[in-house]
């Protein structure tokens, strides 16, 4: 099974990844990107080049390509088997989730206000586009390309609900 979770900036996917595999199992494979290295990451991500992107998008060795805030995200290819993965990607990326028969999974704050506070204290680069994504995802009822929508409430009891939802779903 291959999940993906979509969603503005601080909505909590990397928060869900990690409940998919610590709690879950799932593996979580490491992304690759062209954007600078921030002082919080841990690892789960590669950064290259835009130059040397492109070189592994053209020998076909990346899925799964995205551009967010100008800066290029994938995945390494790899064999898709029998392994629960779980991958954050954008809405861009739905139909070649679906090819591989993913499951999409929107990833919305229970409420925009917290949606704005973790904005806020992230004081993350180009707020503007992230708080104009925050609006526009939270205000976007058109839900029909996924599969599931998640209100995280960042709290226990959203843990306790993601868990539950994957739980039904496998």
């Amino acid at each position: 099974m291959i999940i993906g979770l979509v969603g503005p900036s601080c909505s909590g996917k990397s928060f869900l990844l990690n409940i998919l595999q610590s709690i879950l199992g799932f593996t979580v494979p490491r992304g690759i990107t062209t954007r600078p290295m921030r002082e919080e990451e841990n690892g789960n991500i590669e950064h290259v080049t835009r130059e040397e992107f492109h070189s592994m998008q053209n020998n076909g060795k990346l899925f799964m390509i995205a551009e967010v805030f100008g800066n290029l995200y994938a995945y390494p290819c790899f064999e898709i088997d029998n392994s629960d993965i779980a991958i954050e990607i954008v809405r861009e990326n739905i139909p070649e989730l679906k090819y591989y028969n993913g499951i999409a999974i929107k990833v919305i704050p229970s409420n925009f206000d917290d949606g704005m506070n973790r904005i806020a204290q992230m004081r993350k680069i180009r707020m503007k586009e992230r708080i104009a994504e925050l609006v526009t995802d939270c205000r976007n009822n058109d839900c029909s390309h996924f599969n599931f929508v998640f209100h995280n409430k960042y709290n226990d009891e959203s843990r306790l609900e993601f868990i539950e939802l994957i739980k039904s779903i496998r």
